[in-house]
């Protein structure tokens, strides 16, 4: 489905961002606040714009021809990655944990960082649209709220917990409408 799509133009809707701690910050822009997975979950809650409470609206409906795309960006890879599976990504379930299984219905993806010692920033784009879908089937999804991100550090398999000082910064997170091409 990835091939379908094709960027339309400039983002549709880049929604304003906020951290938690709340940390506004207008359409666009990066949040005044450092944003950083630790040992702990990461929030993040994205106000949609108008147009883009549409497209999304629109990409959960049966034949849609939109696709709503997430995007993590400038995401610091840990120093310890070994010790890590990697980081999972959920859509409003501010109560997940490193427990909460993949076949949740709010599981968005997950990010595997690559074995090497490169730490320099990297984006991630995952597809938000199916789990949309989903959250939208069962009545666990209000497009007249903000959308709530969570990420969270997942040790390596075998261990219980990250490594100490565990930390991946991420720079910004935004949410964006794609067309899909048929």
């Amino acid at each position: 489905m990835f091939a379908a799509l094709v960027h339309v133009g400039l983002v549709i809707g880049l929604a304003a961002i906020t951290a938690t701690p709340p940390a506004a910050a207008p359409a666009g822009d990066k949040p005044e606040g450092k944003m950083a997975i630790t040992d702990k979950p990461l929030t993040v809650k994205i106000e949609p714009s108008e147009q883009l409470r549409l497209d999304l609206a629109a990409a959960v409906k049966p034949a849609a021809k939109v696709s709503i795309r997430l995007t993590l960006h400038g995401v610091v890879p840990p120093e310890r990655r070994d010790l890590t599976e990697g980081i999972r990504v959920f859509l409003n379930k501010d109560d997940a944990t490193r427990t909460t299984p993949i076949d949740d219905p709010h599981y968005v993806s997950s990010i595997v960082f690559a074995a090497t010692n490169e730490r320099d920033p990297k984006g991630f784009h995952m597809d938000l649209t199916r789990t949309m879908a989903e959250l939208t089937r069962q009545g666990k999804l209000d497009l007249a709220k903000p959308l709530r991100i969570t990420l969270i550090g997942v040790p390596a398999e075998g261990l219980k917990d990250l490594p100490p000082g565990f930390s991946v910064p991420v720079a910004k997170v935004s949410i964006a409408a794609d067309a899909i091409r048929k």
